[in-house]
């Protein structure tokens, strides 16, 4: 993120957005020293395991061809996938929202790989536009006290990037 994207006084209009498959937490006017000077919401998904998605077992076909053979049907999708695709949309639906509001005016996202990969498919044009920097790292579950270095860090090195 450019330092001119950073404001000197007031609401900087910057919301950063940490998330892995469990969770996700969104920090609003933050700052280039990595403080969060607005919102701090946090979104939880409950991964459950995969015995539990995938407890009914797959249905059973006829075969065609066959006299009167049945065999097992495969899932027909991912169900832990589909689960992260969904968070991650809900994710993105709370971003438009603020941005609808006025209050978010730049977008980073910092979220584990996978993760960042769903966010990319979920952010619209108009979200998509206001995004200024992105990572595949999981700052979710930093200690409080290192977090806001590791923002400046990771949003600091952009800056020195593209200044």
């Amino acid at each position: 993120m450019a330092r001119a994207d950073w404001p000197g006084e007031g609401p900087s209009g910057t919301f950063v957005v940490l998330m892995n498959a469990g969770a996700a937490r969104i920090l609003g006017d933050v700052r280039p020293d990595g403080r969060a000077e607005g919102i701090d919401e946090r979104l939880a998904h409950p991964v459950l395991p995969l015995r539990e998605i995938m407890a009914d077992r797959p249905g059973r076909s006829f075969s065609s061809g066959s006299q009167g053979q049945r065999s097992a049907m495969v899932y027909g999708a991912d169900p832990e996938r589909e689960a992260e695709r969904a968070f991650a949309a809900a994710v993105v639906a709370r971003l438009e929202t603020l941005r609808r509001a006025g209050a978010l005016r730049h977008l980073a996202i910092l979220a584990a790989p996978d993760m960042l990969g769903h966010l990319r498919e979920a952010l619209g044009p108009a979200l998509g536009a206001l995004l200024r920097h992105e990572g595949a790292v999981n700052l979710l579950n930093l200690p409080e006290p290192d977090l806001a270095p590791a923002l400046a860090r990771h949003l600091g090195g952009q800056a020195a990037a593209q200044d």
